[in-house]
């Protein structure tokens, strides 16, 4: 957050949350010590409300890593002075979950409102509690349960038209037992609410049980009514999932083995935690495996020594407009290792992938970049890392 100044003195432990329209915020004499004055003068054109926040705690509304930090389980309590003018005040506590708060638009975070104020000209005192939860992501919808095959294990589609000739599908095959709840709800995706009150549908799929749950989606947008997926099955065994895929072209077969197992589909055979088969027609296509040591389609064999590559992060350096960790262990700077995905975890114990988009040796150090030229994300402080090492060919 910026630090506004005046006369010399800071706003410190403060921060701002510009949304739509425009504010003005600055150091004053409160109640019993020094405050902040803080002002909405104006809104967006066409909005009635304004979407703005002065932040109790170094937080810009979008990330958080100098805010209070609070520990799940413990309750919290506040007290403030309060006056203005006109309009009213609403309180919110704002949660960023452990490991989202320093995130930008990846963000992940609970916005609880505690309550709703009138202000007045003259000193109120604001006082209340809060307890932090350690909550899991989700979604609360209304959902509606949708009908599917009865006990019968199937398929269900949903197409939307995107424009003229432009189509998208949804293909999702269900297991026995599983129930699908949609919903139509909130959508809203501009930071400025621009599109207040859109909705976009929610699609909820259920399963109880101890069995093994195998949840495979396949989107695909085609043109001019001629889609290339015909249909999507999928297998469960005790060695893992099969999902086979339908084309115009033939048949495209998807391996997901738990703990090193084999599995099998047509003549794709492999160990990976993630193994394909692409037919292109006529004779063409391509495999590939993800986190295994052999795939087997035909006569084409492949094979690693490891499942995945890992090692030491010695540094994680952010700029302006490229981030960058500095690795060691099983890595080769002689390797074009752009377009791989590495995998840190840090201390919180969670672990983050990232996409590389160059890699280089600068000043003697191996330096894999995940942002470049402002594009990609920040890195995280880190410790170690892994990347699942990959083999595919083409035929």
């Amino acid at each position: 957050p910026e630090k506004v100044e005046k006369n010399g003195k800071l706003c410190e432990g403060w921060g701002v949350y510009k949304g739509n329209g425009t504010s003005t915020w600055e150091p004053c004499e409160g109640k019993n010590s020094r405050g902040v004055r803080y002002s909405a003068v104006s809104t967006a054109k066409g909005v009635n409300v304004v979407n703005h926040a002065l932040v109790i705690g170094k937080c810009d509304g979008f990330s958080g890593p100098q805010a209070f930090l609070g520990k799940p389980g413990n309750r919290y309590r506040f007290r403030f002075y309060a006056r203005g003018d006109k309009g009213s005040m609403t309180p919110r506590l704002l949660q960023f979950r452990p490991g989202e708060e320093k995130t930008q638009q990846g963000r992940v975070y609970d916005s609880v409102v505690i309550n709703n104020n009138q202000l007045g000209p003259e000193w109120t005192l604001y006082e209340g509690s809060f307890s932090l939860q350690k909550v899991e992501r989700m979604t609360i919808l209304k959902t509606v349960p949708a009908v599917l095959l009865g006990d019968k294990a199937g398929a269900w589609k949903a197409v939307w038209n995107i424009s003229g000739s432009q189509q998208f599908a949804v293909f999702s095959p269900y297991a026995n037992g599983e129930s699908l709840h949609y919903a139509d709800d909130w959508g809203q995706r501009h930071f400025n609410n621009r599109d207040r009150g859109t909705t976009i549908p929610y699609f909820l799929r259920r399963r109880t049980g101890k069995q093994l749950d195998s949840f495979v989606t396949v989107y695909h947008s085609y043109f001019d009514g001629k889609p290339l997926v015909q249909d999507v099955s999928v297998k469960e065994t005790p060695e893992g999932c099969v999902a086979v895929v339908r084309t115009t072209l033939g048949e495209d077969n998807f391996l997901f083995a738990l703990n090193g197992k084999q599995l099998h589909s047509g003549k794709l055979s492999s160990d990976a935690e993630i193994a394909l088969s692409l037919d292109n027609g006529e004779g063409k296509g391509s495999c590939a495996m993800f986190l295994g040591t052999q795939l087997t389609q035909g006569g084409i064999h492949l094979v690693s020594p490891r499942k995945s590559l890992s090692g030491k992060v010695h540094k994680a350096v952010n700029h302006k407009d490229e981030a960058y960790y500095v690795l060691e262990g099983d890595i080769s700077a002689d390797c074009d290792w752009t377009g791989h995905t590495l995998i840190v975890e840090g201390e919180d114990g969670f672990k983050r992938p990232y996409q590389l988009l160059k890699c280089a040796v600068v000043d003697g150090e191996f330096r894999v970049y995940p942002r470049v030229n402002g594009i990609g994300l920040p890195v995280h402080e880190t410790k170690k890392w892994t990347m699942p090492n990959a083999q595919a060919i083409s035929f």
